[in-house]
């Protein structure tokens, strides 16, 4: 799986396309809304505060169409650890897995929420579900990654070094 910056702003591209033949498409606004998650967390982003805010809005006008849509309350909830509130980032994912329990990647999102948020060893278990429910994810890097960085938070240096 290719995540570099011209194939992040091919797909934007196109989602921006879909929108336009449809503003009532929400899945693409959700889509378009993890996108900008992806120009920030791999710091493509050449305006971080404007890729955000951009982002955040995509991700609400996703769940203006569709409440119940899964994917736009992710991209809402890893948008709002990258804002700092990781209160509503615990909202929206923990919503996300009421919608669909097995969506592995936002147990992800919880364990780096919580990473951030406070509580890491909250975090630990999210990782562990994240890694039962989709043990093969192409993603799981980022599974190994809140664990390792629970585990720092937590001072258990030789647990973060000897799991990973």
């Amino acid at each position: 799986m290719r995540q570099d910056r011209a194939d992040n702003e091919e797909g934007m591209k196109l989602l921006r396309q879909a929108i336009a033949l449809d503003a009532e498409f929400g899945r693409a606004h959700g889509y378009l809304a993890f996108g900008d998650c992806l120009l920030l967390f791999y710091e493509r982003a050449d305006n971080r505060d404007e890729v955000l805010s951009r982002g955040i809005k995509a991700a609400n006008r996703a769940l203006a169409i569709d409440r119940r849509d899964y994917f736009a309350r992710h991209a809402a909830g890893r948008l709002c650890t990258l804002s700092g509130d990781h209160r509503g980032a615990v909202r929206a994912l923990e919503t996300c897995i009421d919608i669909n329990p097995n969506f592995a990647q936002s147990y992800v999102g919880l364990a780096e929420a919580h990473v951030y948020g406070g509580d890491p060893k909250l975090a630990l278990n999210y990782c562990d579900l994240a890694n039962r429910l989709s043990p093969n994810d192409p993603m799981a890097w980022d599974v190994f990654h809140y664990k390792a960085s629970a585990y720092i938070r937590l001072n258990e240096f030789d647990l973060a070094i000897e799991k990973f």
